[in-house]
Parts: C-alpha cells; structure tokens; sequence
C-alpha cells in the first residue's frame, strides 16, 4: 500500500493535482481500499477521508435520473467501455476508467 500511495502522489504531483477514489459504485469499493490504506499504508489514505466520486451519482446527476434508477443497463450504450466486464482489478479499473472520461465529458443528453 505504501508503493501505491507513492505512485498515486508521483502522478498527483506531475499534473499538479490531488488524487480522488472514482468507482461504480463507490461504497463497496471505497470501503477496502480506505480501510486497506489506513491500515497498511504509513501515510493513511492519499485520499484522504472524503475524496472520493461515485459514477452511480453522476450519472443520475447528469441524466436527471433517481440514483435507484441509475444503473448500467439504463446508460447510454456510448456511455459504457467496449471492454468486457471480467472482475479482473486491472480490468474492472480500466473499464471504470472509461466510464468516468465518458460521463465527465457527456451533457446529459439521452
């Protein structure tokens, strides 16, 4: 975990930025790797306690949508990665990844 906040601060500092936790959906999630930084990691979470988005939320947000109804299989198939959903971390980070670039640049339009 320690080599984790490390690369996590390398790739902050370069862009001049503060690194935030995004995941669909960000409680399950959030909860292990929170837990796994402050238990493992010298310096606690990089992300603080709070820093985190949750694409569920965004993307009812965004479509105007209950977050009840904010599913997957409700978005926007251009919305989605092309990437089969495998639950392989790498994997499953990549197609999260694309998800988020997708809704941060979408307006919402259905």
């Amino acid at each position: 975990m320690n080599a984790a906040a490390a690369w996590l601060a390398g790739v902050a500092e370069e862009l001049g930025a503060v690194p935030v936790f995004v995941a669909y959906p960000l409680g399950y999630d959030w909860m292990w790797v929170y837990w796994y930084f402050m238990r493992f990691a010298d310096g606690g979470s990089p992300f603080g306690h709070s820093r985190c988005m949750d694409l569920k939320s965004l993307y009812a947000a965004k479509a105007g949508v209950p977050v009840k109804d904010a599913t997957k299989r409700s978005m926007p198939s251009r919305l989605l990665s092309s990437r089969p959903h495998t639950h392989n971390a790498l994997d499953d980070a990549i197609e999260q990844g694309e998800l988020f670039q997708n809704l941060m640049r979408w307006d919402g339009d259905v």
